[in-house]
């Protein structure tokens, strides 16, 4: 009977223990989502975005090659992330454009980004990386496609902006050469 009763208090710890651990990770994941969020005025709210001079989200995914890639291997480059969709037309339209940009000549690396596969369309991306992960949506923050994110070589974001159109690329690429000289 004593031995019963201490098994059952021993268990009656372990679920207590882990209901607080349960506790303190959902806590720590509203805190993060009500972060993403801000006041303005009394009363909108509106969606923190990421903006130029902030720190870059570090990650560390696989390519579709099963390559490791990550924001930290820069080899003291320029990184662009170019955040996309399958069913975004503009999307398509500034990947048929890409190979048109000497990404090596600005000395800059560039990442494709989607939440999903790009079915027929990877064809178009097959000389980038492309990274097929959700969450650098939310790490970055990103509301509406395509859009360009411009880091620098120490992992601060130099822009951050919707690309329309393949002029709107040029104009984030334009400021690499600004920040270089």
């Amino acid at each position: 009977m004593e031995k019963a009763l201490l098994v059952s208090n021993l268990l009656l710890w372990i679920v207590i223990l882990l209901q607080l651990a349960l506790f303190v990770v959902f806590a720590k994941l509203v805190v993060q989502f009500l972060n993403g969020f801000r006041a303005k005025g009394s009363s909108k709210v509106e969606s923190v975005t990421l903006q130029a001079g902030d720190k870059a989200p570090m990650f560390w995914e696989k390519d579709q090659y099963g390559v490791m890639q990550s924001l930290e291997k820069n080899d003291n480059k320029y990184t662009l992330l170019l955040f996309i969709s399958e069913t975004c037309g503009i999307c398509e339209m500034i990947l048929r454009q890409l190979p048109q940009v000497d990404f090596a000549e600005k000395n800059m690396r560039l990442f494709i980004v989607s939440t999903t596969s790009l079915g027929p369309k990877e064809d178009l991306v097959k000389n980038y990386p492309f990274l097929k992960a959700g969450d650098l949506f939310q790490a970055y923050r990103v509301n509406a496609l395509p859009t360009g994110v411009l880091i620098s070589p120490d992992w601060r974001i130099v822009s951050m902006s919707e690309i329309p159109e393949i002029n709107k690329l040029y104009q984030l690429l334009g400021n690499v050469v600004n920040q270089a000289s």
